[in-house]
């Protein structure tokens, strides 16, 4: 496993956490509409962090 920021991460790589992430809930997210929630938030790869493993996300901080 490996921490590392998300300067260099495809997006497809970032929604699949994502979708990973909320896997249980009953809530399902769209590709657009995690593109302007992390713009909305004001999201910076460079100061965001995840846990990787086998390049795949497996932790969201």
């Amino acid at each position: 496993m490996e921490i590392r920021n998300l300067e260099y991460t495809d997006f497809e790589v970032l929604f699949h956490g994502f979708e990973k992430a909320f896997a249980d809930y009953e809530i399902r997210f769209e590709k657009n509409e995690v593109r302007a929630m992390l713009k909305r938030c004001g999201y910076n790869p460079q100061l965001s962090f995840a846990a990787f493993d086998n390049g795949e996300i497996v932790a969201l901080p």
